[in-house]
């Protein structure tokens, strides 16, 4: 493969990412719009479910993914959003957080820590044992992000996708500049069809 060729690779990679985390981020905020509009439980399994169907869009263009890599590292820092930076770096961590440590796995110690902090807002260590003549029952609290966090990630979500846009958008320029001339012989409308090799 050639030097050009790997260039136009890595550029075909970057523009998939981007769309890609374009798209999570988008499934991501349409589960906080859920999540604030129904207002759901916190400790109901619709809630837990829903604030994990976020985490878990959320966190998926930061993740390594084979073939694909991960977002570029700016969109983990928030210098550029003002007075909003501290407030979009916390919720950031907090979601990355929750996701490994709390929807993916059950990291009780962790958990429980963090409800001794009251970052939770039900114990993750107890539970009721309902006990019937012929069955039984057992329910626990399931830890997540409490309803108030799901705005500061709603405005987070806006952020991230505005940027994830405006880089998708110069990509897709310089692409529109090298490809100028076929532009307008086609009336100014070009499918161009790329697909990102893996491994380059």
């Amino acid at each position: 493969m050639t030097m050009n060729e790997k260039q136009r690779n890595g550029r075909t990679r970057l523009v998939l990412r981007l769309a890609l985390a374009i798209q999570s981020f988008r499934e991501a905020d349409a589960m906080a719009e859920i999540i604030l509009s129904s207002k759901l439980e916190p400790g109901s399994h619709g809630y837990h479910g829903s604030v994990t169907g976020l985490a878990v869009s959320y966190c998926r263009p930061f993740m390594q993914a084979d073939g694909l890599g991960s977002i570029h590292k700016d969109f983990e820092s928030f210098s550029e959003a003002g007075k909003d930076a501290t407030v979009f770096e916390a919720i950031h961590q907090d979601i990355l957080t929750f996701r490994n440590r709390i929807a993916a796995h059950h990291d009780l110690e962790y958990a429980d820590g963090e409800f001794q902090k009251k970052n939770l807002p039900h114990d993750p260590s107890s539970f009721v044992l309902k006990l019937g003549r012929k069955d039984y029952a057992v329910g626990s609290k399931h830890t997540t992000l409490p309803p108030w966090r799901i705005g500061e990630a709603q405005k987070l979500l806006t952020f991230q996708i505005a940027r994830a846009q405006q880089a998708l958008s110069s990509v897709v320029i310089s692409i529109a500049k090298e490809n100028a001339d076929s532009l307008r012989a086609n009336g100014g409308e070009l499918d161009l069809v790329f697909r990102a090799i893996k491994g380059v």
